[in-house]
């Protein structure tokens, strides 16, 4: 019996002893805007509870290892970001930027940079925008990168699983280039 007390005690104490691990989680909602935020891994992950606009002059930094997604919700609405302003998303290479669940990040106006980044079931769509995105993945979206009488520079990134890869269209006119799923460019 004495023996059996001392190993629960044993076993109790290796289970206090080993260090309890918590994640933050930050709900996003539209009148959370700031002029200069910045989003990192201490309020990790951050979901969406309302689509949030960066205004112009505005600008969001999110920095690497921060998750970002799209609450759920009785509607079936899916909540997303709307740039005017700036987003710089800075991932690194071990410790990207993962964005899931958002159908799309909506650019208009905006002068942007994504660099070391995961997006799954969220693509990207620019409208009047100039953009560098840089070792990038974008997986599960209808159009992964949609541009609109826009620059965006695609650099060392890999686009699959999307019903389109590219989409560049003339304003008011209609696609004058695309890339559907399944094709390679080299």
């Amino acid at each position: 019996m004495l023996k059996n007390t001392k190993l629960y005690l044993f076993v109790i104490l290796c289970a206090l002893s080993i260090p309890y691990i918590s994640k933050a989680e930050t709900h996003v909602y539209s009148d959370d805007i700031q002029p200069n935020w910045t989003w990192d891994m201490e309020g990790s992950p951050y979901i969406l509870e309302t689509t949030i606009h960066i205004p112009d002059d505005f600008s969001l930094l999110i920095k690497e290892g921060v998750e970002v997604s799209s609450a759920p919700n009785e509607y079936g609405d899916i909540y997303s970001i709307s740039v005017s302003g700036i987003l710089d998303v800075v991932g690194t290479k071990d410790s990207p930027v993962k964005f899931t669940g958002m159908d799309s990040i909506y650019f208009s106006s905006s002068n942007s940079s994504i660099k070391n980044a995961v997006f799954q079931d969220t693509g990207l769509e620019f409208d009047n925008s100039t953009s560098t995105i840089e070792s990038v993945s974008i997986k599960g979206a209808f159009e992964a990168i949609t541009a609109e009488a826009s620059r965006v520079d695609v650099i060392d990134s890999t686009l699959s699983g999307n019903s389109y890869g590219i989409a560049s269209y003339v304003k008011d006119t209609g696609p004058i280039f695309q890339v559907m799923a399944g094709s390679n460019i080299g």
